[in-house]
């Protein structure tokens, strides 16, 4: 029995090595008369949501308001679940607290087709507080008479929230449109293939009182998707000053379908890379598609990472080749020793280089010009790319997790506020993937074990 049990302890110790990232779960608040699970129900009567979960059941609301408030701070969350408003049935947020409602996997909130533009509505910030919508992967919020920020408030702090993380926004009727930002500013976050999509408009910061005091924003990271039956407008009105930012990742660049794209002289587009550094796997994508275009003007700028050229109705953006590290002719090599290239001058702030093709994962360290590395490396590891930074040295971060795929490296650190970065040069070298590290850990565990018990049978 002695000599049995530290091998299983390294057998076990192993096994948990590589099943580790599937551990843990969610916790969730269940407690009030507002939560159901397995069961359903229906609400007739005025209800006030804060701090609830609706899981694993189908709800019908019908004929009242429903508000997401609280003394503090209103919370819904929908995960698994059907959430169905008909008639009167309608949806209130940041009335008389900050609210958030969160759609998770498998979650759905809408409205009843037949009571298109006449009843039930969605109207978000309406009174000077902050409302928060999450719509994560797998989850849908489908609307029909919409206010998002529905008032003006001469300065107050009313903001609308939205941010779509893999899941879907849409407006399904025929009587309105998908109106972002409609009296109040919106900041907006596309991400993770998430979609903004609209039967007509999808417009912007587009009342004539929008934004008198803040600017609206709408960011789409890596894949995302705006999808506009009519228009796609921004930027114009004079109260109404909307920057649209498209960053590239690992996972593509946003992406913009409408009839129109009508883009105002208030609004202004950005485009850069997903937290400063990012890998691509391909040095062009297309941007936006119409058949009409109002205001979009080409980016041809010398200094600019990005530049854009528009074909057949389609804008693409392109690495600028004038941003290239070593020129066109230069690609640095990956193999099992570290190989450097020092980055020129002049890319410091922004630049690309292509990656010879590798057959395994494979790492970067970056030397970099940075007062505090550890704020860079923190505020990187908050995206959602896969690849982690950490600080390996005075001034150097090693980027670990770049899959085969990967041929171009790309940087762009003018979305850095804290203060001024530049690379100075960078290294590759193959590492083995994610999955054989934890085969190694397990060997290594169970090897440990075995020693063990080796040790105490002499």
């Amino acid at each position: 029995m002695k000599k049995i049990l530290p091998v299983w302890f390294g057998m076990v110790w192993s096994i948990g090595i590589l099943l580790s990232p599937a551990w843990g779960g969610y916790v969730w608040n269940t407690d009030g008369d507002i939560s159901y699970a397995g069961t359903g129900g229906n609400w007739t009567e005025d209800v006030t949501v804060s701090g609830k979960v609706i899981r694993d059941c189908t709800v019908s609301v019908t004929d009242t308001p429903w508000s997401i408030n609280g003394t503090t701070d209103g919370l819904l969350t929908v995960e698994n679940a059907s959430v169905l408003f008909q008639n009167h049935g309608s949806v209130e947020m940041g009335k008389t607290s900050d609210a958030t409602l969160t759609i998770g996997d498998g979650g759905k909130v809408y409205w009843y087709t037949d009571d298109d533009g006449k009843y039930g509505y969605v109207n978000v910030a309406a009174t000077g507080y902050k409302a928060t919508i999450n719509i994560l992967k797998g989850g849908s919020l489908e609307v029909l008479r919409n206010y998002f920020g529905n008032q003006d408030l001469k300065g107050t702090t009313s903001e609308v929230v939205l941010n779509v993380a893999g899941g879907n926004l849409a407006y399904v009727g025929s009587r309105q449109h998908l109106r972002l930002g409609w009296h109040n500013p919106a900041t907006i976050t596309i991400s993770q293939g998430g979609t903004i999509s609209s039967t007509r408009d999808v417009s912007i910061a587009e009342s004539g009182n929008t934004s008198k005091y803040n600017p609206s924003q709408l960011t789409m990271v890596g894949e995302s998707y705006v999808k506009a039956g009519s228009r796609f407008v921004f930027g114009t009105q004079s109260y109404g000053a909307v920057t649209l930012s498209i960053l590239a990742n690992a996972s593509g660049m946003g992406n913009i379908e409408a009839n129109t794209y009508q883009q105002g002289s208030y609004g202004t587009v950005v485009l850069g890379v997903d937290h400063a550094m990012t890998g691509l796997k391909q040095d062009t994508f297309t941007i936006v598609k119409a058949s009409t275009y109002s205001g979009w003007q080409e980016k041809r700028e010398e200094t600019a990472l990005w530049n854009t050229r528009t074909e057949n109705g389609a804008v693409e953006a392109f690495l600028n080749p004038a941003r290239r590290q070593g020129g066109e002719d230069f690609a640095l090599k990956i193999t099992d020793d570290w190989l450097f290239t020092d980055i020129s001058d002049e890319l410091a702030s922004n630049g690309w280089l292509w990656l010879e093709p590798s057959n395994s994962y494979y790492a970067l360290e970056l030397l970099l010009d940075v007062t505090d590395v550890e704020a860079l490396v923190d505020w990187y590891n908050e995206s959602d790319s896969s690849v982690q930074a950490e600080v390996w040295a005075e001034n150097m971060i090693r980027l670990s997790g770049f899959s085969p795929d990967i041929s171009i490296f790309a940087w762009d650190f003018s979305g850095y506020e804290p203060e001024n970065v530049s690379l100075l040069s960078v290294g590759a070298r193959n590492v083995p993937e994610p999955a054989t590290w934890g085969m190694l850990l397990g060997m290594a565990g169970w090897l440990l074990g075995w020693q063990i018990g080796k040790r105490r049978e002499k």
